[in-house]
């Protein structure tokens, strides 16, 4: 026993000796793989940089969001001192760092509300509701406030009615509401937020016209419902109204036409002379002097009373006190306009306001604005007002182009005598660079305004041109051609020869309205500046007014010679041709078409096949073509369809005028096919059509020339239907000799689609 106790410690000292070389023979092996080494090592590695770069990313965020509080806070110090621009620079930068910060986000909008910027406040506001979740009745005010400010006065009632209803006794939020209410159009609504609002505010001015205000509502409400034939509701809003002002000129007049729905005109002028002793400091010495006179109307007594309002709905007529989007009398939207639209205008500068007033012009606008809306009577007013007129109507003439309109008329017609008052007016215009600015993105061109108008001047502006022509303006240059272009005087038209180059007049000519131009061609005669150098000139494009006043120029043959100088064009050939079923224009159309030869056959033969053309006009073209010869035989071929038309027999007609002459040209265009069948090959059909109406033409020329083509065409054709047509024809022309009749006169079937 003894032995096995002092054994065991033994054991056991040797068990622990054993596991630890086992352990180290363990950290032996591992030491002994230099990979697993590297691999312990990296993971280390990566540790250690984790915890560092975690430890400095939440130091970093700790430092922005300490710089975004700061920022914030910077803010709200900045926005209180009155730095409002400061403030929103600040403000972006928070939300640029952190998005989601909802404090920063509403006074941000707070601060683009008080800089003049509704419409991105709103934004803001509305992005802290919808995306963010906020629900709070101060971001809704700041929504009711913004939609206010940009008019949507009916959108703004729902954020200000929450508003209103979590905090009842806000008077911020009620001032909202009953605003928003009055300008979408709810009066009756926007009465009994009037009433809360005053019984929340201290006793003053602003109670007062809160009050007045809420009777008025009130009062316009009564006025609908009566309008509506709901009298009983009317009298109901009515009492509210008077509990609300304590009784009104205007709340009486209501309570008038009310009794007159009621009781009549009696109890109407009850009414009237009950409101004249309650209210005395109405003006009201107009109604004995009506009931007196006994002719009065009741609707007549009852408009007396009616206050002029500033604007007016488009659809019922009825009269507000400010621009609605709704209209409270009929409901339509939109429709609320300025009943003087001129009263409401921005005013730019005071100062030349002050000046317009001191020399009426704002009558002046006024005219102008009725004469751009067609009223012929505004415009003898303009004319009589003469050069006080002048600076605005040149205005209104640029905006409205250089062309005939009724501003250019209007300073026409005031005549030479505003001759200093235009050219000052246009070199005010021309040194403003607002005015040049304008005219560059299109609103047109003082210049050619101002051309245009003297072009409506007679000799009696004569002196006052002559004195401008040594002028180096290039702008004014052009006025001063465009003036002896006016004239219509060719005599006179030599000064401007002498003073500038043919390439400048020649611009002026071809900008010249047609009218001015063609009174100024008529005078035109051979040897002149005119005739020799301006209208040969290729820079000059307007021939076809030319062409136009040829029958009554004074030198007719001068202008035929310039045309055919000038020579072919495909606008004044198709004019050509359109003029000779004009007995004034005939024999010039004849000459000038002669003149430029074969380029003008195609367009002929075009217009003679038209059928939509005039049959007088088809005739003259067929004589026309019969004069050319065998040349157009081609062309007139090419008119023939695959199939049959109503043209076919004038073709073949005119084909067999050409005579013998033709026989050749008609063989050889039998032979050649037409132009679709050159185009689509062996991969059609030949279209026989062609070539019947082509044999029918030979047969009505007749003659052995003739009938040798034809026997010629029907030994080497191969198609069995048109060697029967050409069988046909020769015994045709046979049979003619021997009865003496026309040939062709009984075709068989000539006129119908080959088989």
């Amino acid at each position: 026993m003894p032995q096995y106790s002092l054994a065991l410690p033994l054991m056991l000292a040797l068990q622990d000796e054993s596991q630890a070389s086992n352990e180290m023979g363990f950290l032996e092996r591992i030491a002994a793989e230099p990979a697993l080494v590297q691999l312990f090592l990296v993971v280390v590695g990566f540790g250690l940089l984790w915890l560092v770069f975690g430890r400095l990313a939440r130091r970093v965020k700790e430092a922005e969001a300490r710089a975004a509080v700061r920022d914030y806070l910077l803010a709200m110090e900045q926005t209180l001192s009155g730095d409002l621009k400061g403030a929103a620079t600040r403000l972006q930068r928070v939300l640029k760092e952190d998005p989601e910060n909802s404090h920063a986000r509403y006074l941000y909008g707070l601060v683009l509300s008080d800089l003049g910027d509704p419409a991105e406040a709103h934004k803001q506001h509305l992005q802290l509701q919808r995306g963010m979740g906020m629900e709070s009745p101060r971001n809704d005010k700041a929504l009711a406030k913004n939609l206010l400010a940009v008019g949507h006065a009916e959108e703004a009632v729902e954020p200000a009615a929450r508003a209103a209803q979590k905090l009842p006794d806000d008077r911020e939020a009620l001032r909202l509401l009953f605003r928003a209410q009055l300008a979408a159009g709810y009066p009756e609504e926007a009465g009994g937020t009037g009433r809360r609002l005053a019984h929340l505010l201290p006793v003053g001015d602003e109670q007062q016209r809160v009050l007045e205000e809420s009777s008025e509502a009130y009062a316009l409400a009564a006025k609908v419902k009566l309008e509506a034939g709901d009298a009983q509701r009317a009298r109901g809003l009515l009492d509210r109204a008077g509990l609300s002002s304590g009784g009104s000129w205007q709340i009486g007049r209501l309570q008038a036409q009310l009794a007159l729905v009621e009781g009549g005109e009696h109890a109407m002028w009850q009414g009237l002379d009950a409101l004249e002793v309650k209210d005395s400091s109405q003006p009201a010495s107009f109604l004995p002097v009506l009931r007196e006179s006994g002719a009065a109307s009741s609707a007549r007594v009852l408009a007396k009373l009616v206050p002029k309002k500033p604007y007016r709905c488009q659809v019922c007529m009825g009269e507000l006190l400010g621009p609605l989007p709704l209209c409270p009398h009929c409901g339509t939207a939109g429709r609320v306009d300025a009943v003087e639209p001129l009263l409401f205008r921005e005013i730019a500068s005071p100062g030349r306001i002050m000046d317009a007033v001191e020399e009426n012009r704002a009558h002046i606008a006024r005219l102008l604005e009725q004469v751009a809306e067609g009223d012929q009577e505004a415009e003898g007013e303009l004319g009589r007002l003469g050069e006080s007129a002048v600076e605005e109507t040149l205005a209104y003439a640029v905006e409205h182009g250089s062309g005939d309109s009724a501003f250019v008329r209007i300073l026409q017609g005031m005549g030479a005598a505003i001759m200093p008052a235009l050219f000052a007016a246009y070199r005010k215009r021309k040194a403003d660079w607002l005015a040049r600015f304008g005219e560059i993105i299109g609103r047109g061109s003082s210049a050619a305004v101002v051309g245009r108008v003297v072009q409506g001047f007679g000799e009696e502006a004569l002196p006052q041109f002559d004195e401008l022509l040594g002028t180096e303006d290039r702008d004014l240059r052009k006025i001063i051609i465009d003036y002896f272009i006016g004239l219509g005087d060719p005599k006179t038209f030599m000064r401007v020869h002498e003073k500038f180059p043919p390439v400048e007049v020649i611009h002026r000519l071809n900008e010249t309205p047609e009218v001015i131009l063609r009174k100024f061609l008529v005078g035109a005669k051979s040897g002149s500046f005119l005739v020799e150098m301006l209208l040969p000139d290729p820079g000059f494009y307007r021939d076809l007014d030319v062409l136009a006043v040829i029958p009554d120029a004074a030198d007719s043959p001068a202008l035929e010679a310039v045309l055919i100088h000038r020579g072919f064009n495909r606008s004044l050939t198709t004019q050509l041709i359109e003029d000779l079923v004009d007995s004034r224009r005939y024999g010039t159309a004849n000459r000038l078409l002669d003149s430029f030869g074969d380029k003008t056959i195609e367009h002929q033969i075009s217009a003679f096949a038209d059928l939509d053309r005039p049959l007088e006009l088809r005739v003259e073209l067929g004589k026309r073509i019969q004069s050319m010869g065998a040349g157009v035989v081609d062309k007139l071929c090419d008119c023939f369809g695959s199939v049959a038309t109503g043209l076919d027999g004038q073709i073949v007609d005119a084909l067999s005028s050409l005579g013998r002459a033709a026989v050749g040209p008609l063989c050889e265009a039998y032979s050649q096919g037409s132009l679709l069948e050159k185009f689509a090959g062996p991969l059609v059909n030949r279209y026989n059509h062609r070539r019947v109406m082509i044999v029918r033409a030979l047969a009505a020329i007749a003659g052995g020339p003739a009938e040798r083509g034809l026997e010629a065409l029907r030994r080497g054709e191969t198609d069995p239907n048109l060697k029967l047509r050409l069988a046909q024809a020769l015994h045709q022309m046979s049979e003619s000799k021997k009865s003496g009749s026309k040939p062709g006169s009984e075709d068989g079937g000539g006129h119908g689609q080959a088989r």
